[in-house]
This record gives structure tokens, sequence and C-alpha cells, in this order.
């Protein structure tokens, strides 16, 4: 239903279904991961961290670090009286930007944690509650595939890894743009690329494979998804919200979200070849 204020009209359900649709298409790192909890506004999600003792024999949940906060993250909207009777095409050409900066965003979020707040900046994206968050690859954490190391042989040993320590199946791997570009190359003696091979894994990798521009280098990742090891809460999904109209319109775009890993040794970075120990 239409609302107008000072001759500001919009479909407040359609621009939401737009900013929604145009989120889903480009978010990378939420199709990997498993939704934890109900959705619907809080000031903290409840984790359910998992904690092993040395022989494995028990299990509990720690009574530590259990009121996760969620990040938010959204984009303010300025629209002049001029563009109030464009039939909205200046406000969903604008909401459709923020929304793509805030998937962005979300992706940076999930993988950096705290450490995303210049990635963020790039973005246009302001933040709140981004100190507490944390991250399945936190940007201070410098470990690198060494140069001309393959990169499926280094994503087979991070899945090696996670089985060693319990951690079967449902993997996902997420690398770098460099790596993706050195796997994307032609081998020498070979009928195909190292991302072909990858790709095949997809009976050991039904969560995927996917790169972002938000690792650094030569850095990379391969994570267990089994038992719902690493999830992600999503208080306030996406959402549109008309602030105020004076001679100008005043919109927010906006999403609550917070990484919940429940297992933290369910994530291997990748490195450099080792044997199993």
């Amino acid at each position: 239903m239409a609302n107008a204020t000072n001759d500001f009209t919009w479909n407040e359900e359609n621009v939401n279904n737009l900013a929604k649709n145009v989120a889903s298409e480009h978010r990378k790192l939420r199709p990997l991961l498993t939704l934890h909890g109900k959705p619907g506004w809080t000031t903290n999600v409840i984790g359910h961290k998992i904690i092993f003792n040395n022989t494995k024999t028990e299990q509990f949940i720690s009574v530590q670090a259990q009121n996760l906060t969620p990040v938010i993250l959204s984009c303010e909207l300025r629209l002049g009286e001029e563009h109030f009777g464009d039939d909205g095409m200046a406000l969903e050409n604008s909401v459709k930007q923020a929304a793509l900066n805030i998937a962005q965003a979300e992706d940076a979020v999930i993988l950096l944690g705290s450490e995303a707040k210049e990635k963020l900046k790039t973005l246009g994206v302001t933040h709140k509650n981004l100190e507490s968050q944390s991250g399945i690859f936190p940007n201070n954490l410098d470990v690198h595939v060494p140069k001309d190391q393959s990169v499926l042989d280094s994503i087979v040993q991070g899945m090696l890894k996670l089985e060693n320590d319990g951690r079967s199946r449902k993997y996902a791997a997420v690398v770098s743009l460099n790596l993706l570009q050195q796997a994307s190359r032609r081998r020498v003696n070979a009928p195909d690329t190292e991302l072909t091979e990858i790709r095949n894994l997809q009976d050991m990798m039904p969560n995927g494979f996917v790169q972002s521009r938000f690792l650094d280098g030569r850095k990379g990742l391969v994570m267990s998804l089994s038992g719902d090891s690493v999830q992600l809460a999503v208080p306030v999904d996406i959402s549109v919200q008309l602030k105020k109209v004076e001679e100008e319109a005043f919109i927010r775009v906006y999403e609550h979200i917070r990484l919940v890993i429940n297992i933290t040794n369910a994530i291997v970075p990748l490195q450099e070849i080792t044997e199993i120990q």
C-alpha cells in the first residue's frame, strides 16, 4: 500500500522485496551457512559454543560469550523533491545499490568480524556493534598459501585436517581472488584447470566453493558445517525504512546479523602442505 507524505509516495512492500532480491542475489557466504535462531529484533543472540575436553569423551556448552551482539549494517539515502514524481525509479535505483553494498558488507563481516571496518568504509556502509563481531577468517590471522602451491592440494589438506579432528562431510571453501586466479590457469601436462577439479569435489563440498575480494593475498579457508558448526543469525533481514520527508525524503536500508561459531576447530585456514599428524 502506498504511503504519501509531502507528495512523496512509495510502495513499502515492493521496495522491501526489491532490496531482499538484490541482496540475496549478491551474497556469497550466507548461502553456505545454516540460519541460527528465529528472526525478530533482539539485543543479543544466544549462542551455543561447544567445548570438548582433551579426550573428547565429554562436551559441554560454554557459559561464556553466549550473549552475542548482532552488528547493524545500514546505508542512508536522500531523495530530492525533483525525484518524488518519477514513478519511484530514483528510489528503486538507490535501494538496489544500497542492498548490493550491504550484501557485500555482510560478506566482509562474516569473514573478518571486527577487522572489517576499512572494507565497510569503502562500501559506504555504516555499522554499529562491529567491534564485538567474530569472523571466520579475521584479518589479523596472517596465514597464506605459499606461492605456486596447489590450491586444490591446499583445500584437500584442510579437509583432511577437519576429518582427522572428527569434522566430516559438508565442507565449504572460501578463497581470495589471488588463489582463484591461480586455480583458473591452464596447467602444463594437465587436461584442465585446478578449478575444474575443485568443482568436481561436489560430493565432498556440497556447500560450495566461493571466492571473496575481502580475503587479501593468498588467503583461504575450509570449514566443516556438519552439526551446525558455523551458523548465521539474522534477527532483522535487509529492510527499507522511510525515516522522514521534509524537502527531501530520508530513507534507511539496514539489517542485523551475527556469525555464530559453535565449534571453533571446524574452521581451518589454507596453509603450507604438511604431513597430517
